[in-house]
């Protein structure tokens, strides 16, 4: 039974990484460009024109798209087909927290382009496109296009050296369930130490600003929490950052001051004798 477990998790791992390895090479770096083909329609007046007219924003559609094209023939294939139903898409709450603007904010083209280099540096996104889509009333609609990108990283790693052996399990999400968030847990077992570990970073507490990381570490010699909350510099037009950390740890000891005690040399001390009282003691 061990062996048929063995072999499904080792199947999986090769398939998560097959999937992986074209996604995140396929990752857009530009933050200053998009693929993502969704045009200006021709009736929409340009930026600087809703600028001067002091267009307010309306309506912000959403629309996350998944990982891969099955219209696309070089992305219509078995592989990726399974990828996109396996895959959790991207909720709009998740992209709507990342957004600089909603509606009723006046509209403001450089925050439409920093919003889109925000959505691209997520490790969730491949890429971003926004676009004004209506304008009516002096009001204009805005149109949020996100791809995802695949997320889900297994590893699994053995070693032998010496007579110990040393093996590490490792699973990471970092769009767990589709709301952004990072879900990380681990096991290593190495010739000094045990240790389990689960990890949590939420990027917008409660769809804030407020970002947190949660760690949790047990291990044969001790263990570690550790809480980190942070109000970033989220835009360029922030006003103000703050972090606070929390750390709380527990070590084992024992054995390690015990293997001190019985390799510390002995020290002996001699004090003559006194010249005025014969009766006075060596110590040794």
């Amino acid at each position: 039974m061990r062996l048929v477990d063995g072999g499904c998790l080792i199947a999986f791992t090769v398939l998560t990484a097959a999937i992986a390895q074209p996604a995140s090479a396929a990752k857009l770096t530009d933050k200053e460009h998009t693929r993502i083909e969704e045009p200006r329609p021709a009736d929409v007046p340009s930026d600087a024109a809703l600028e001067a007219a002091g267009a307010v924003i309306g309506k912000v559609e959403i629309a996350t798209h998944n990982i891969f094209d099955e219209n696309d023939p070089r992305e219509s294939n078995g592989l990726f087909w399974l990828a996109n139903h396996l895959h959790i898409r991207t909720k709009h709450a998740t992209i709507q927290a990342q957004l600089l603007f909603a509606s009723g904010d006046l509209y403001v083209a450089r925050k439409l382009a920093e919003t889109e280099r925000v959505l691209r540096l997520l490790p969730y996104v491949y890429d971003a496109h926004i676009v004004p889509v209506r304008y009516a009333e002096g009001k204009v609609d805005i149109k949020v296009v996100t791809n995802d990108v695949w997320t889900l990283s297994p590893g699994i790693s053995f070693g032998r050296s010496g007579g110990t052996n040393d093996s590490k399990f490792n699973l990471q999400d970092t769009n767990f369930l589709g709301w952004g968030k990072t879900l990380q847990v681990s096991r290593g077992s190495t010739v000094d130490r045990t240790s389990n570990t689960i990890a949590w970073t939420d990027p917008n507490v409660f769809g804030s600003r407020w970002t947190s990381d949660l760690t949790y570490s047990d291990s044969s010699d001790g263990s570690q929490r550790a809480l980190l909350v942070a109000h970033p510099f989220y835009s360029l037009d922030a006003p103000w950052s703050t972090k606070i950390t929390a750390v709380s740890f527990r070590m084992r000891i024992r054995k390690l001051v015990t293997r001190i005690r019985s390799a510390a040399p002995k020290i002996y001390i001699s004090v003559p004798r006194s010249p005025v009282r014969s009766d006075f003691p060596t110590v040794s």
